[in-house]
């Protein structure tokens, strides 16, 4: 069998990952990084790195509970939550730092428009990420 390689540049002996497969690989990943993250939030002591990981833990479930949303668009939406989790993570709350909650929020507010078909997480969304703006102060 020989190597081949697809459009996306991902390599499998014999023979390409096709899109589905790459798509579960991303979102495993996504998903373990925003685990991985939260968890560290969780060990920190102040009460709001617990309160921050809680909301966010209650945005990643139900974005991953929400049977209307395709994997793709779980892990965009999780790559959003991410950004926050590590502004979370971040000891300083620096103009740099608050920028990014504001751009990962901003794109969450826009997804809800736009993936009107999921309920889970426009609903979740809509009672959770006034909570998280408020925590970084805006």
């Amino acid at each position: 069998m020989s190597n081949q390689q697809n459009n996306e540049g991902i390599v499998q002996s014999g023979g390409t990952i096709n899109s589905e497969q790459l798509a579960v690989g991303r979102f495993a990943a996504v998903n373990g990084v925003v685990n991985k993250t939260i968890n560290d939030l969780k060990s920190d002591v102040s009460n709001d790195s617990v309160k921050l990981a809680d909301l966010l833990e209650q945005l990643k479930t139900a974005i991953e509970s929400d049977p209307s949303l395709y994997l793709e668009e779980k892990v965009e939406i999780l790559e959003q939550v991410q950004e926050i989790a590590r502004a979370g993570s971040n000891p300083t709350s620096s103009e740099q730092t608050i920028k990014k909650v504001k751009t990962a929020s901003r794109t969450l507010k826009g997804m809800l428009s736009e993936l009107s078909h999921a309920t889970q997480f426009i609903e979740a969304s809509t009672k959770i990420l006034p909570l998280i703006t408020k925590i970084f102060g805006f």
